[in-house]
């Protein structure tokens, strides 16, 4: 293309973008609307009056602004932010504990489910992120049992082993990082989390008790009982989940999640609470 062809359409292109950022914004004079800049900034207004190139509006806090028509990048009249500032959530559910949790036993390898409740609080820092404080709390009631040794030579009910007592109460604390779909204008919206943070374990006082006998009176059984006192620890907590979100209103929202919790507290464990929320989320 020859420069002097090329200048031409420069010209003619700034001419065009000129005319565009000139022409004045179809706005209703009195009504209030979203301004979104070419830097981001959002400014909610009511529009006082138009010129060819500016737009008087005032704010909500009763300040006027002038803006230049070339430094809008669009004008809505959803006045909602993009995203929230914070979201206060209830939860409620279940936990379910591997078989560590129950100490003694380590006849029967089953689960152990109990009650689990969680507070927290979202601090939005985008449409699609937000770290997240939690605090939560669980209860298993300890298992009483009574295990028969099939392979003991002794008679009924000397064969027994009981096990009693070994409640055990769960408090953590931790901050998690939080991706997925947390925008106002979701409706129904996915998410996920990674945590790390602080565990305390609070377990009962156990008892065991069996029947033996001892040489040389090896014809009569005895009874004895092992009593382990009420202990606590603390240690490391990593967390990682996910969940489903309805948007009920613009207020309000339910979600259910999931986590896959690993604590360092009294060795390795593992626990899952599953649970329902209430949200509440502000502007």
């Amino acid at each position: 293309m020859k420069p002097k062809n090329l200048l031409v359409v420069v010209i003619f292109c700034s001419s065009l973008i000129g005319n565009i950022y000139s022409q004045e914004l179809n706005l209703e004079t009195g009504k209030t609307y979203k301004f979104v800049l070419f830097d981001d900034t959002e400014i909610i207004g009511k529009v006082l009056s138009q010129e060819k190139n500016l737009v008087h509006i005032e704010t909500k806090d009763k300040n006027r602004i002038t803006l230049l028509t070339e430094n809008i990048l669009y004008v809505t009249a959803d006045l909602n932010p993009k995203y929230y500032k914070t979201t206060f959530t209830i939860n409620a559910g279940f936990v379910s504990f591997n078989n560590g949790y129950n100490y003694y036993s380590n006849y029967k390898k089953k689960i152990i489910n109990g009650p689990h409740i969680d507070l927290s609080a979202m601090f939005h820092i985008g449409e699609y992120r937000a770290i997240k404080i939690d605090a939560g709390f669980s209860f298993v009631k300890g298992h009483d049992e009574t295990y028969i040794e099939n392979y003991s030579s002794y008679p009924a009910p000397y064969n027994q082993h009981r096990y009693e007592g070994g409640d055990v109460a769960l408090v953590s604390f931790k901050p998690n990082f939080v991706l997925g779909e947390l925008s106002p204008k979701s409706k129904i919206f996915a998410f996920g989390s990674a945590g790390f943070g602080v565990q305390f374990i609070f377990v009962e006082q156990r008892k065991s008790s069996f029947y033996s006998r001892n040489y040389p009176d090896t014809s009569t059984y005895r009874y004895y009982e092992n009593v382990t006192p009420s202990q606590s620890s603390i240690g490391v907590l990593l967390s990682i989940g996910g969940g489903l979100g309805f948007r009920v209103n613009q207020r309000f929202s339910i979600t259910g999640d999931a986590e896959l919790n690993l604590t360092t507290a009294d060795y390795w464990k593992l626990y899952f609470p599953f649970r329902l929320g209430l949200n509440y989320s502000i502007f």
